[in-house]
């Protein structure tokens, strides 16, 4: 049986001249490709979890909204009727603030959260503080009434 025998030095010469280099190669492009990957899930993890979070808002806002529409005003006072319109004009404006913010966002994250449902309740709790605000105003409810008056 022949056997060949390199000396150690060739192949010391051969690990640190020919295969080192590849091996160091291998190991970055292993690297990008682990950390893309750890970029990717936790992307994925980020993204159920923004999905999780804004249907859980879109929820908490329908029961708002139900609330809102179903509850009879007659006993509350003007002040209570301003004091409602401000705190949802401040809810709204923030929440608007909050979706433009995530209009930056690629839309391949976007499609997975429920933003045209959370902008259609924010426009009709809009529309509830528009509509609280004419309480309150007695120039507005006079016109109303006038306005009222002349469809019957």
């Amino acid at each position: 049986m022949a056997t060949m025998a390199l000396p150690i030095r060739e192949l010391e010469t051969f690990v640190s001249d020919e295969a080192k280099p590849k091996t160091e190669t291998v190991i970055q492009v292993t690297r990008s490709s682990a950390e893309g990957f750890a970029v990717l899930c936790k992307v994925i993890a980020e993204t159920a979890t923004l999905k999780l979070v804004f249907w859980h808002l879109a929820r908490r806002q329908e029961r708002l909204i139900n609330r809102l529409v179903e509850r009879q005003f007659d006993a509350y006072e003007e002040t209570a009727f301003g004091d409602l319109a401000n705190a949802i004009d401040s809810l709204v404006s923030s929440e608007q603030g909050m979706l433009r913010e995530l209009s930056e966002l690629g839309s391949e994250i976007r499609v997975w959260l429920p933003l045209r449902r959370l902008q259609a309740q924010i426009d009709h709790l809009d529309s509830i503080a528009e509509s609280l605000h004419a309480e309150t105003d007695p120039e507005c409810m006079t016109l109303l009434s006038i306005a009222a008056e002349q469809v019957i």
